[in-house]
């Protein structure tokens, strides 16, 4: 599994801006209006969130995101393990109720 993969799966979804996009990590950030349908996609490629927004991160999960800004309660966390590594996304809500921004790393083992 690689991010262009991924991103594949999300040809004609509507962005804010893309700020990233390498071999192992992709930075986007998104509307919240359709933030549904972006979930959606992350779930069929990554499972249920190990994390979902309004839980408290354990450990384990701040171990995952610690070096691209850590996770919080009102974030997601999505994680799988694949032959290459374990790929983590993480949607951090804006502010504004407007946007939120999705990282997503490949881990790689």
């Amino acid at each position: 599994m690689d991010l262009n993969n991924i991103k594949s799966k999300f040809e004609g979804f509507n962005l804010y801006v893309q700020r990233s996009l390498s071999e192992d990590y992709w930075e986007i950030v998104i509307y919240n209006k359709d933030i549904t349908e972006w979930e959606n996609c992350f779930f069929e490629v990554l499972g249920v969130a190990v994390k979902p927004k309004g839980q408290k991160p354990t450990p384990e999960h701040q171990n995952l995101a610690k070096d691209y800004g850590g996770i919080f309660p009102n974030q997601t966390l999505y994680a799988k393990v694949f032959d290459t590594g374990t790929l983590i996304s993480m949607f951090w809500p804006w502010g504004n109720d407007t946007h939120t921004t999705i990282k997503t790393i490949l881990l790689k083992k």
